[in-house]
């Protein structure tokens, strides 16, 4: 999910909702997909949600894994993304 459609490309109109920790509800207002690139590879995000009431950008890990064909395994320090074969 972002907060931006700056991110997204290939939009499409949305009137669904998103339901929140507290409750209340938020509009998405498109979805799309973006692309995360690094220093080994770009990875895709596909169905990226656009809503201008979050604060901060969100990750899915399980569509991204799913999508990327890979694993992530987090420590201490922070993660790993495997990608598989």
């Amino acid at each position: 999910m972002s907060s931006s459609g700056t991110l997204l490309s290939r939009l499409h109109p949305s009137h669904s909702v998103i339901t929140v920790g507290n409750g209340h509800t938020i509009p998405i207002s498109c979805h799309g997909t973006s692309s995360l690139p690094t220093a080994n590879t770009t990875f895709t995000l596909n169905n990226v949600l656009m809503t201008p009431d979050l604060l901060r950008n969100l990750l899915f890990v399980r569509q991204f894994t799913c999508d990327n064909n890979c694993s992530i395994q987090f420590d201490a320090s922070g993660f790993l993304s495997k990608t598989h074969q």
